[in-house]
């Protein structure tokens, strides 16, 4: 209780928004817009834990002390051309856009404070103090060329090329250059289609692009330097300031970019009560910027890389219309995706793993791998097959094992397990995700909600490992553990090392306490109630009595509901999201929270 009422808290932030434009009509038909935008974003955050908290009593006061400084400014011009020859349409536009953000950080952290009463607005007098700082700047410069056609409001053309230079990336590699072109076809303006009395609107599209990515933190291109490494070098007993190189450097690195390729339909019906979008799309991402595992001989865990290609193909098709009009009225959307992903190649390496990095699982080898030709997203592991069963004891006896431990899939029948019987255990990624939308109103009332949802994505639960441990877990689960009397379950069981000893048996499992096992995997797929409203707006004989335009009083809540089989915290979360492949890990993430608001809106 002390450590959550007894820290002195005096946090800060300090937000500057400024956007403006000007806009110039040239020509007829020829115009320049200029804008410009700053976001200035200062913090100031400090916190003293006293002797009364936990924090505080282990380091005899805790002060610390923290300065963020973030700023981007954006400028964009864009010049526009439209002319009109009778059923001929252009509109040509270029543009030229910078962009500039920097940000520094800044931490003072003193411990060992003579008194309390000063706290952090004394930091000096603290006998310990460890200070910190960091700055980081990026720039992008952008140019675009684009030209749009149309003829007769039926036929639309557009065509584009776009170059970017980022400064995250190498010397050589600072621009990507994305050219873009689209086709449509408006049939429902043709006389054939509006005879039919059928579309409200019919349109058939079709697209190529290419798109790019610079999503990645600055400096990755250059080797960082650090304090922190510090050690005794000049022969006395003291410890000098140290540095150390932060980041195994890659001058190479260029932009990831996507080729897209789609088509689609949109059509309406009953005159736009019903409408329709469909599309499918097939894309193809090369040079990815993904971070590549190292040797630990070089002294780095990972280096960020452009690392091969993916193949990306799906159906995305939505459907919203007005089922019902008049005094009980209500709109309603769905939509659905599907994607399934393929990894083309891994720039001449057969397979990329990444891991947790997290102590105490014995999950610190690699159990997510990209690997050429198989999807994205693939979890590699121990098949667990359950316990062993009394009527399986000579079976058992073949590895080694006794009734009431761990089974294991045997993938090449060699009568071991190890690393040879590693497989595919799941997948992170969903076969599709769903959203429904709804807006329903009478009279004076209305109601809103979201339901969203996955099917077929897998999350590796990290928090059962330790939960599930014999000598240290709480779960209710290691009730179900097996016993001659329970032999129906996959917890195994409790075998004292007597019982062993007398069955003088040798293990051929191989794997010791490595728990990238598939019994951790769980189905995470889901059905939730995302966000629901109910509202009522006074009716208007009330407003103009008290001159008010609008009262809306309403309730609402969100993650109210959620239907899934999962058994951790939730089910739509990931622990590691730095890069795709490293999705579809719960290590007791703190859940999404429910949320119950109420609220009384008035407009003047």
């Amino acid at each position: 209780m002390a450590s959550a009422i007894e820290p002195k808290v005096d946090n800060n932030t300090v937000t500057n928004n400024l956007n403006a434009y000007v806009e110039f009509k040239i020509l007829k038909g020829l115009s320049l817009k200029v804008t410009g935008g700053a976001n200035i974003v200062n913090v100031n955050n400090q916190i003293y834990h006293n002797l009364k908290t936990y924090e505080g009593k282990q380091n005899t006061g805790l002060g610390i002390s923290t300065e963020n400084t973030f700023v981007r400014y954006q400028n964009s011009n864009i010049l526009t051309y439209d002319k009109t020859i009778n059923k001929h349409r252009f509109t040509i536009t270029a543009v030229g856009e910078q962009q500039y953000s920097k940000f520094k950080f800044s931490s003072i952290r003193a411990s060992k404070f003579t008194v309390d009463a000063t706290g952090a607005s004394d930091l000096g007098g603290a006998e310990i103090k460890t200070l910190s700082s960091d700055a980081e700047e990026r720039v992008l410069n952008s140019y675009l060329g684009r030209v749009n056609y149309v003829y007769d409001d039926k036929y639309l053309v557009t065509a584009s090329y776009r170059a970017d230079g980022s400064s995250v990336f190498g010397q050589n590699n600072k621009w990507g250059y994305f050219p873009s072109a689209s086709v449509a076809w408006r049939a429902s303006q043709e006389t054939f289609i509006s005879n039919l009395n059928i579309f409200s609107d019919l349109k058939l599209r079709a697209s190529w692009g290419i798109t790019g990515n610079q999503a990645i933190s600055p400096y990755q291109t250059l080797a960082r330097i650090s304090s922190g490494g510090n050690y005794p070098y000049n022969g006395t007993q003291g410890t000098d300031l140290g540095f150390f190189i932060l980041n195994a450097p890659n001058a190479s690195l260029k932009w990831e970019s996507t080729t897209q390729k789609d088509i689609g339909i949109d059509f309406g019906l009953f005159n736009g009560r019903l409408n329709v979008t469909a599309d499918y799309y097939s894309k193809v991402t090369k040079d990815l910027l993904m971070a590549r595992t190292l040797p630990g001989y070089t002294g780095f865990s990972s280096i960020i890389d452009n690392i091969g290609s993916i193949e990306n193909k799906g159906f995305e098709f939505s459907v919203s219309g007005d089922p019902l009009v008049g005094r009980l009225r209500w709109n309603s959307g769905f939509n659905f995706s599907t994607n399934k992903n393929k990894v083309l190649d891994l720039g001449g390496i057969d397979r990329l793993g990444y891991k947790t990095t997290k102590g105490g699982y014995s999950v610190n080898t690699p159990f997510m791998y990209l690997v050429k030709g198989e999807p994205f997203g693939q979890i590699y592991g121990y098949g667990y097959e359950g316990v062993w069963g009394t009527d399986k004891a000579s079976e058992a006896a073949a590895y080694g094992q006794l009734p009431g431990d761990r089974k294991f899939t045997d993938v090449n029948k060699d009568g071991v397990i190890d690393t040879k019987d590693l497989k595919v255990i799941g997948n992170a990624f969903p076969d599709f995700i769903f959203g429904w939308t709804n807006h329903l109103s009478y009279n004076d009332f209305d109601l809103t909600f979201l339901i969203q949802g996955s099917k077929g994505n897998d999350l590796f639960n990290m928090g059962r490992i330790r939960l599930e441990n014999p000598g240290e877990g709480s779960s209710s689960r290691l009730l179900d553990r097996w016993t001659p009397q329970n032999q129906n379950t996959d917890v195994p069981g409790f075998i004292d090392a007597k019982t062993r000893e007398d069955a003088n048996l040798t293990s051929t499992v191989k794997i010791g306490g490595d728990q990238r096992l598939s019994r951790w995997v769980e189905d995470a797929s889901y059905i939730r109630l995302k966000n629901i409203t109910l509202g009522y707006n006074f009716p208007k004989s009330v407003l103009n009595r008290i001159s008010v335009t609008n009262i809306r009083l309403f309730i609402g809540a969100t993650n109210l509901i959620t239907i899934t089989k999962y058994t951790g915290y939730d089910p739509e979360t990931s622990a590691y999201n730095g890069n795709d492949a490293q999705i579809g890990v719960d290590f007791s993430n703190y859940p999404q929270s429910k949320i119950i608001n109420a609220g009384l809106n008035f407009t003047f």
